[in-house]
């Protein structure tokens, strides 16, 4: 974001002043606002990988039937509840997500 709004700025101020560019850097990171709603994005987007790399870590565990030939491997679905309980430390809400995971792993482990 903040190289972003240097360049752009010193585009539209013409490139030999820099100056101007200089401050734009200044305002941009000292600007209070982009701390308190970066964060919010950041954190989604985190949350969002993780629960993707979760999902590929337990994937032949939580469908079976996709996976016939294929030996379960519990060391990836543990290891997916690990990046699992990263994610919830980044964001609780995604416990909601992993929940549903965890009843599924224990429907499918009973039969």
């Amino acid at each position: 974001v903040d190289l972003c709004v240097f360049l752009l700025t010193r585009h539209i101020h013409g490139g030999d002043n820099s100056s101007a560019a200089r401050w734009a850097l200044f305002c941009s990171v000292t600007n209070w606002f982009l701390g308190y709603g970066l964060t919010r994005t950041y954190s989604n987007s985190v949350e969002c990988g993780l629960l993707l790399m979760a999902l590929m870590l337990m994937h032949k565990e939580l469908f079976p039937e996709a996976d016939k030939g294929l030996r379960v491997d519990t060391v990836s679905a543990k290891l997916g509840f690990i990046v699992g309980g990263i994610c919830v430390c980044i964001r609780f809400t995604a416990l909601s997500a992993f929940i549903p995971l965890g009843l599924m792993l224990c429907h499918n482990g009973s039969k």
